[in-house]
């Protein structure tokens, strides 16, 4: 006879049937589903339900400030150049957020950018930005890093010198006797008028005369072969004496008017003349112009000049001028000029220096 086993588990006891056709029925009230089910699992013990872990009272850590850049203490040293002369912009640039980053800083002169540099900075830190810069033409300038703003002066004069004296003679018709000397102009900016007087003396030291003669500008750093003639006999001079004066400024040239065409003309060995034309675009009447002209030699040196003055201009008047130069001025030199300089200016200054 064949068997089968069959488990049943009932209270964690194992019974084994004999034959299922011996099997007899069970006794009780067992139900059929009670018969098919599985072992009973022990009985789990209950447990302490944990309490719920309760939310952190405490704020969440505050977000680093991004870099936020500060500048401070502009300083511009010396505030008072000469034009060309350099001068230094330094400023103190800081850090003042958390976070590191970079920086451009831009060096401006009136609202335009002239010079830049870029930097990096941790959080909280700050270092010194220097520049180094120079301008060429006078005037006041605002010069300004981020916020920081400071004015600059570039201050232009002329500063005339006299040196190589001498007395000479020259058989001429105009004059026997003559005072030459080099006055220059070694400042940095052009000068206005240039009068040069000699004050001669005869055997005895007396003052016996004086005469003088003028250029009407002279440029910086350029040299006027100055020649101042007497018309006394040659005989009656033992010596002289030379002093001169200057106007600091040649004015400015006036809004809307320009030079537009100028020519030198060499007439005869005594005399020659400058002629120019002026454009004139102004919407406005000018009280009053100055034409300035200068003849020069193959060196470069002023060997003379003069000027004339217009009055009442009207608007959109174009002007023609002619300068008369003659050899009484320029001791008989005109034939050696071989450029000249025009020169129109608004109004004069009255700063008069004088030099020796």
């Amino acid at each position: 006879m064949k068997r089968r086993q069959v488990l049943l588990a009932t209270g964690g006891t194992v019974a084994i049937a004999g034959c299922i056709g011996d099997q007899e029925e069970p006794t009780g009230d067992r139900t059929e589903e009670e018969e098919t089910e599985g072992p009973e699992s022990e009985a789990e013990e209950p447990t302490e339900e944990e309490p719920e872990e309760e939310e952190s009272e405490e704020e969440d850590p505050e977000e680093p400030e991004p870099a936020e850049f500060e500048i401070t203490d502009l300083v511009v040293e010396p505030t008072e150049v000469s034009p060309g002369e350099s001068f230094s912009v330094a400023v103190t640039v800081g850090n003042i957020g958390d976070e590191g980053g970079s920086y451009t800083v831009e060096l401006q002169i009136d609202s335009g950018v002239e010079d830049a540099t870029d930097i990096e900075l941790e959080g909280g830190q700050q270092t010194t930005v220097k520049f180094e810069f120079s301008i060429d033409d006078p005037g006041s300038y605002d010069v300004s890093v981020g916020e920081s703003l400071r004015t600059l002066q570039v201050v232009a004069e002329p500063e005339i010198i006299l040196e190589n004296r001498g007395l000479a003679s020259a058989d001429t018709v105009f004059h026997d006797t003559y005072a030459e000397a080099v006055v220059e102009n070694i400042g940095d900016h052009r000068s206005g008028r240039v009068e040069l007087t000699v004050r001669w003396i005869d055997d005895s030291g007396s003052v016996v005369g004086e005469d003088s003669t003028s250029i009407p500008t002279l440029g910086a750093g350029e040299r006027w072969i100055a020649r101042v003639g007497n018309s006394r006999e040659e005989n009656e001079i033992s010596d002289f004496e030379l002093v001169g004066e200057y106007d600091v400024s040649a004015g400015t040239l006036p809004d809307g008017m320009s030079v537009a065409d100028s020519t030198f003309n060499i007439e005869d060995e005594f005399s020659g003349s400058i002629t120019a034309e002026i454009d004139n675009t102004r919407d406005e009447s000018l009280f009053m112009a100055s034409f300035r002209g200068n003849i020069y030699n193959n060196n470069g040196d002023v060997l003379t000049g003069t000027q004339t003055l217009e009055s009442a201009i009207s608007p959109g008047e174009d002007i023609f001028f002619e300068l008369s130069l003659s050899s009484t001025r320029a001791v008989h030199r005109i034939n050696k000029a071989v450029d000249h300089q025009v020169l129109l200016t608004g109004s004069e200054t009255t700063d008069i220096r004088q030099f020796e």
